[in-house]
């Protein structure tokens, strides 16, 4: 009623202002609709890659050349994704409040897998196509890594953008994310990094390979079997070297001997150890070939052994690489089985049973349990250079191997050393970043016995203090470690002396003792510590690292739990600890943790 009292030029006005009302109301419906359509359809298309991307790695694994066809589909299903999130009308949403961030992090990842498959992906398949791997095989029956260096350029540029393209998802700010979409992200962080990591590798292979087998240049090489049955930190006692060949030619194994044998070649007083670590591992790392993996660090294990080698022996290597059985089984994937002298096989499964639990019902002499140890090892190395079986499953079992940490590489030569730094092939101690915080967890038999091969270990990391977190408040880290004994109950009088140890060195045969050591490096400090038992714990510093030792014992059957409360003064919102690599390959040694803060609005 009142309306009538307004001027014309104001009811002009009202109605001027009703229909932009309406329309920006209208156009908004417009651009919702438009928004979820496209990203239903874009959806669509993502769940399909997911579905089809584990077999393209599957061919990739047996054969990369031939994965072109399985490639372009996922190529179209990403292409599409991109295209249906990256319109004028998807970019103006992304400023919305609320949904906003959620439409952002599902454009950032859907243009990043396309990069990755387009940018990265498919011209490194393309390039193999043009040197297919099995061409490492040469003629004469023998491996050729001169044939990766034409793939160098192409691998690196692969592992560049792959690099890129996982950055770009690491950098989505997941504090304002919600439910599925903040799920989805921090699996796709994790399957970015471990792409970009595995494309650096095999880009860094690729240089590295044809560098130390280089024809023309003879090299001597060490091949360190370690037996995870005994515990050290990187995986197991060296029970085993084997001298590789190179003689600019072809390759060739030399002579394989125990550490047991090496270590009584040895002078009396061993090779000097920097103070601090003498202060942790007192001198038995450099007196003893077994003990030199105790030191968690590669890059000081590596010419380690090479020095006592040479000690021992009078030979100089020109590298060092370390193995474990587990290992040996992927390879053996691909070499397929290998037939031993004293009747049997060798394969993929039967592995690390045979050579770190049912060798010692075999033999009662340690000597003759070496010998069959170091002869399995050397059959597998051997059909391998002789190259039989597939080559791309090689270099599956070879990354796989990588990413477990138990292919350890350390070359003599600085040009190569300067390649493999800053790879999980170097074995360095863990380190931080910005973005990752990182210990160490690393385990060492004190049973003089092979009752590390019935043991299990578990780590858990976790963050508290999200999703709170300033300058002044930093959450805190909670290191658990559990380790169970599958040991039988038994175990005294059902397994053998020497795997039992026999009470040798005070330990009750059938129970394990366990040393360990947990790595904090600079901007993680101890604030509290729990020991199973009460038992006590010493702290010590390697370099930047402060380093936590404890002991365990563990009866048959039963179970010991260590946790630590670590405080970070980082800016880093992932945690990942590295535990020593055991007889289980179902045990992953590198455990990951995200702290993700969120708005509190959002909770619930």
């Amino acid at each position: 009623m009142s309306g009538h009292f307004l001027p014309p030029a104001a009811h002009r006005v009202g109605r001027v202002l009703a229909w932009s009302v309406g329309s920006l109301l209208l156009l908004a419906l417009v651009a919702i609709g438009w928004v979820g359509i496209r990203g239903s359809m874009a959806f669509e298309h993502m769940n399909a890659l997911k579905a089809d991307a584990p077999s393209l790695l599957s061919k990739v694994a047996a054969d990369p050349a031939a994965a072109g066809d399985s490639l372009r589909g996922l190529i179209e299903h990403s292409a599409a994704a991109r295209e249906l999130t990256s319109d004028p009308i998807w970019l103006l949403a992304e400023g919305t409040p609320w949904v906003g961030p959620q439409l952002n992090a599902f454009r950032v990842v859907t243009a990043s897998t396309d990069r990755l498959l387009r940018g990265a992906v498919s011209p490194l398949i393309e390039a193999t196509r043009q040197v297919p791997l099995e061409t490492l095989k040469s003629p004469g029956g023998r491996l050729d890594m001169s044939v990766l260096a034409p793939l160098s350029g192409a691998a690196e540029s692969s592992a560049a953008i792959a690099q890129s393209a996982a950055g770009a998802v690491s950098d989505i700010d997941r504090a304002p994310l919600v439910g599925r979409v903040d799920v989805a992200v921090e699996e796709a962080d994790a399957l970015f990094t471990r792409s970009a990591g595995a494309l650096d590798a095999f880009s860094r292979a690729t240089k590295l390979l044809p560098s130390m087998l280089e024809p023309g240049a003879p090299r001597t090489y060490l091949i360190l079997v370690q037996n995870n049955a005994e515990w050290r930190s990187l995986g197991g006692i060296s029970g085993t070297v084997i001298q590789l060949e190179w003689n600019g030619q072809s390759i060739s194994l030399g002579q394989t001997i125990s550490a047991a044998a090496l270590t009584r070649l040895l002078p009396d007083a061993g090779s000097v150890l920097p103070a601090d670590i003498e202060s942790v591992y007192q001198s038995r790392p450099g007196r003893y070939f077994q003990n030199l993996t105790q030191i968690p660090d590669f890059t000081f294990d590596g010419p380690l052994a090479r020095d006592m080698y040479q000690a021992a022996t009078g030979v100089e290597a020109d590298g060092v690489l370390s193995v474990d059985p587990v290992l040996l089984s992927y390879l053996l994937t691909a070499t397929g089985p290998v037939t031993l002298p004293t009747g049997g096989q060798l394969d993929a499964g039967n592995a690390p049973a045979l050579l770190m639990s049912d060798v010692y019902a075999k033999f009662s002499r340690p000597v003759d349990q070496d010998a069959y140890f170091a002869s399995a090892a050397s059959l597998v190395f051997g059909k391998l250079l002789s190259a039989q079986g597939s080559m791309a499953a090689m270099l599956s079992g070879l990354t796989r191997g990588v990413e477990e940490h138990r292919l350890r590489v350390w070359s003599a030569n600085a040009d190569e050393q300067r390649v493999i730094v800053g790879t999980p092939i170097a074995g360095d101690l863990p380190e931080n970043d910005p973005e990752t915080a990182r210990v160490g967890v690393f385990l060492n038999d004190g049973t003089g016995s092979k009752m590390s091969y019935y043991l299990k270990p578990t780590v858990d990391i976790a963050w508290s203090g999200c999703p709170v977190r300033s300058e002044d408040a930093r959450p805190d880290l909670t290191i658990t470690l559990s380790i169970a004994s599958d040991a039988p109950a038994d175990a005294a009088t059902s397994l053998p002396a020497y795997v039992t140890g026999n009470g040798r060195y005070g330990v009750p045969p059938g129970s394990a003792s366990v040393v360990g050591n947990i790595y904090l490096p600079e901007g993680l400090e101890l604030v509290a510590a729990t020991m199973p038992d009460d038992a006590s714990y010493e702290t010590a510093t390697i370099g930047t690292h402060q380093v936590v030792t404890f002991g365990a014992l563990l009866a048959p059957q039963t179970q010991k739990t260590v946790t630590l409360l670590v405080r970070s003064t980082l800016t880093a919102s992932r945690a990942e600890a590295w535990v020593t690599p055991t007889a289980d390959p179902a045990l992953d040694p590198v455990v990951e943790v995200d702290c993700v803060p969120s708005s509190p609005a959002l909770v619930g």
